[in-house]
């Protein structure tokens, strides 16, 4: 058994991560990102600079990553309130944990989710992207802010709409 597994094809782990694109899942995850960012609106993102007096704890400086150049706050399909004072109920508790009950830290933690934007990449703390895997949050943010790292074929689109003709 170990000889077998000695002999898997282990590449992916030298890989950008983005290369998971190409995989089965990736058209997947591009379709879910992409339809994520069409639904974004003006007030659905923040861009929060890192210098900022809230942003001065991420996820990425507690891992060692190093430090990301911005931050960006995504609202949830169904917000419980303004994304500014979701975003700085969230950030305040990152940066300074309360002594709240478990149910209370679980709302602020789930009321919008924080992106963090490092060596052109996006990171994001929902359920999904915590673990560091890709989620249509990080891709989404890849096609709204226009990396060039993510390419949105008609394939992606026409997956979501099946009955519009095909382009000439």
């Amino acid at each position: 058994m170990l000889k077998e597994w000695s002999q898997q094809d282990d590449s992916i782990l030298f890989k950008d991560r983005l290369s998971l694109l190409d995989s089965k899942e990736g058209l997947k995850l591009k379709t879910n990102g992409w339809m994520w960012s069409q639904k974004q609106n003006s007030k659905s993102v923040i861009k929060l600079p890192v210098s900022h007096k809230l942003a001065s704890h991420t996820t990425s400086e507690a891992a060692g990553l190093g430090k990301p150049s911005r931050l960006w706050i995504v609202g949830r399909s169904k917000p419980n309130g303004d994304l500014k004072d979701l975003c700085k109920a969230k950030l305040i508790e990152r940066s300074e944990p309360s002594d709240k009950s478990f149910d209370e830290k679980q709302k602020i933690k789930e009321s919008c989710w924080v992106l963090e934007e490092r060596d052109g990449d996006f990171w994001c703390d929902c359920p999904e992207g915590f673990k560091g895997h890709l989620c249509s949050h990080t891709i989404g943010m890849h096609i709204r802010q226009q990396t060039g790292k993510v390419e949105v074929t008609d394939q992606v689109i026409l997956i979501l709409s099946p009955f519009l003709p095909l382009p000439c």
